[in-house]
């Protein structure tokens, strides 16, 4: 969960993360906290809007959900 707690950090904050992956705010704060899974979709927007400072395969792994 680091890696996403890192690209979190990144944003600037939740609020600024979920206006970059187009997600409820509610919904960065489910993955934060390891109470919902990273699916295969956010992980491919998290490396986009990072321009690559974050790879889809790191965010994922062991994250990963369908």
């Amino acid at each position: 969960m680091s890696v996403f707690l890192d690209f979190v950090s990144w944003a600037g904050s939740q609020r600024a993360a979920a206006e970059l992956l187009e997600l409820d705010e509610s919904t960065i704060s489910l993955i934060a906290s390891g109470n919902r899974g990273i699916s295969k979709r956010v992980a491919e927007r998290i490396e986009l809007v990072s321009e690559g400072r974050f790879r889809r395969e790191t965010v994922m792994w062991p994250e990963l959900s369908d």
